[in-house]
């Protein structure tokens, strides 16, 4: 068998071996193409197939239909936090536990009912409170976009506090779609489960040297820095004055005259011995800071907070300090873990007025002072970019009934803002339904065909507001935006449409291209291959090109529509060859062409 080449082939065979090679090498160039070009170019041809099927329009207005339940109660954050894991004086409290200063997040979601065209689902979503406390003890924030409640704990408290909220969806109070949540908030706890050791088994220690203890929290799963958001390593019990040395609430051993001593913290002793005369520091000390500011919630944001630095004035022979702050509820210190001279101060969960001060470890009476205060930190002009979607709120914008878009604050890197509450109004409430007031979320549904101005404002600061200016127009039959509705057209067009058309020009160029050298079925088995081929390399490129990536999804997709192109071809080739063969059945042959010709000449 004589190997087949493309020279002197009929001009069928080199005008679909042209199609079928500009394919490939149009498809593996758009592998080529970075991510977002790619997905402008498919959003491209979505929009013009949307414009297509939108045509025709329903200007009737959008009806609201509501959520029919309140399905899950996710509460994974608060889980570990039972009577078994916190040592709570009254174990017998089953409720979720919110340790004072903590933050929970509860995760709801609706079960939303199959909408037909011109209706949208109630996007309105309440958190009452049950138990008649205000903002002082626990705050609410809510974020309709994903159901999310988010709670925290915002002042100590002497007792545990039973609190309990109602969250519901949608407008009309129905017992399926409510649920009501108990937890408790309690203090900070003692630890019950610690370990406390020393480098050594006797300690020996200098007049006014200090001595550190190692106190470990332990709990399967969780690392200190997590847990001392709940326990209170200074609630441990210790020993203030023991002879000649003492023992702080962090855990520091003090000496002050030499002989041999009894520490005791948490429970667990130390033998202590003193050397030397006693010799007090004779120096002052002082505090230098920054120009910065305190705001509520610094501490849970890096980049934020005021430095602190306590400077002796003379040179001492025990330079260690200690930090404090007089309320950790409204300010908490974190020391520089290079040098303990130095600390971040945070704003915590109050507002007031704090005093933060640095101890000497070797004479207690020594200290130097400095008094801040905390507040909610409110928008600026640099800080007030109100967004949706991802994308910046424009002046005016076109939108369609049936349609919501959820406005919140966008805060650059760097700007921390605690106060991101806002509010909204609207002269035409016919068109424009509005949800949110007075939180982080604000969430507008447009639901009849007219014009609206919507100012959107800042809670906080409200010399900060935007007036946006909607043209509401009829529900589209297809939203072009829809990104469920793009990623069908890049897989359906961009992945199995253009392999289809490989597929049926593959076909077409084999099955000619091996005419007279080899049996035809072969041709399926060599277009096969070469679009197996073509999928695996474009997807192999996607690999190293910028917001690109493989997945055997995507070959499947692209082999199933060449192999569909293939079956097609293949399909018609056989009814062209069928209907020649009938043509050729129903010809008359030569014999009786000759017997028709002599019964004419007869008659």
């Amino acid at each position: 068998m004589s190997v087949p080449s493309l020279k002197n082939r009929k001009p069928v065979v080199y005008v679909f071996f042209s199609l079928f090679v500009f394919f490939g090498a149009f498809f593996l160039a758009m592998s080529c193409v970075p991510g977002s070009a790619s997905s402008n170019q498919s959003n491209w041809v979505a929009n013009l197939l949307a414009s297509f099927v939108n045509v025709f329009e329903d200007t009737s207005p959008a009806t609201k239909v509501e959520p029919s339940a309140l399905l899950t109660k996710d509460d994974s954050s608060t889980k570990s936090f039972d009577s078994s894991f916190l040592n709570l004086d009254n174990p017998s409290l089953s409720s979720p536990k919110m340790a004072v200063g903590s933050t929970t997040r509860l995760t709801f979601s609706v079960d939303k009912p199959e909408l037909n065209k011109g209706e949208y689902v109630d996007p309105s979503f309440t958190v009452t409170r049950e138990d008649g406390s205000d903002e002082s003890l626990y705050t609410i924030n809510i974020d309709p976009t994903t159901y999310t409640v988010r709670l925290v704990s915002r002042c100590d408290v002497e007792e545990d506090k039973a609190c309990k909220v109602l969250i519901q969806a949608g407008d009309e109070a129905k017992s399926e779609n409510q649920y009501e949540y108990s937890f408790d908030i309690v203090k900070r706890q003692t630890p019950y489960r610690y370990e406390v050791t020393a480098k050594d088994d006797n300690i020996t220690l200098s007049v006014n040297e200090t001595y550190t203890l190692d106190t470990e929290l332990l709990s399967d799963g969780h690392d200190e820095s997590y847990l001392e958001r709940y326990y209170d390593k200074t609630l441990l019990e210790h020993s203030p004055i023991s002879g000649g040395i003492s023992v702080d609430e962090y855990g520091v051993i003090h000496a002050y005259q030499t002989g041999t001593y009894v520490a005791s913290y948490g429970g667990t002793s130390f033998n202590v011995t003193v050397n030397g005369s006693v010799n007090k520091p004779s120096g002052s000390l002082s505090l230098s800071h920054d120009d910065g500011t305190l705001h509520i919630e610094d501490y849970d944001h890096d980049g934020t907070g005021v430095n602190l630095q306590a400077v002796w004035s003379d040179e001492v022979p025990d330079s260690s300090i200690r930090w404090e702050s007089s309320n950790e509820m409204i300010a908490r210190v974190i020391v520089d873990t290079d040098d303990s001279s130095k600390c971040t101060v945070k704003g915590y969960r109050e507002a007031g007025e704090v005093t933060i001060s640095a101890i000497s470890n070797a004479d207690n009476s020594i200290k130097a002072s400095y008094t801040l205060s905390s507040s909610e930190s409110v928008p600026d002009e640099n800080s007030f970019n109100l967004v949706y979607s991802g994308k910046e709120l424009p002046s005016s914008m076109i939108s369609h009934s049936a349609k919501i878009v959820v406005v919140t604050l966008d805060i650059p890197d760097g700007v921390f803002v605690s106060d991101k509450r806002l509010i909204a109004t609207s002269d035409n409430e016919n068109a424009v339904e509005i949800d949110g007031n007075g939180t982080q979320y604000i969430a507008l549904s447009f639901h009849q065909v007219g014009d609206a101005n919507i100012t959107i404002q800042s809670v906080g600061n409200q010399s900060l507001k935007k007036t946006i200016s909607v043209n509401i127009q009829a529900e589209l039959n297809q939203d072009p935006d829809d990104p469920e509705y793009q990623m069908s057209v890049r897989k359906i067009v961009g992945h199995l449409g253009w392999f289809t058309l490989g597929g049926a020009f593959g076909t077409l160029f084999f099955y000619f291209f091996v005419e007279g050298f080899m049996k035809k079925e072969f041709s399926l088995l060599f277009s096969s291959l070469s679009g197996l081929l073509v999928a695996g390399l474009s997807e192999m490129i996607q690999m190293f090109i910028p917001g690109r990536g493989a997945t055997f999804t995507d070959i499947g997709i692209d082999f199933g529509g060449y192999m569909i192109g293939l079956i097609l071809s293949y399909l018609g080739i056989l009814l062209v060859l069928h209907i020649k063969k009938k043509k050729k059945g129903n010809a008359p042959s030569s014999d009786q062409k000759i017997d028709a010709t002599e019964e004419n000449q007869s008659k």
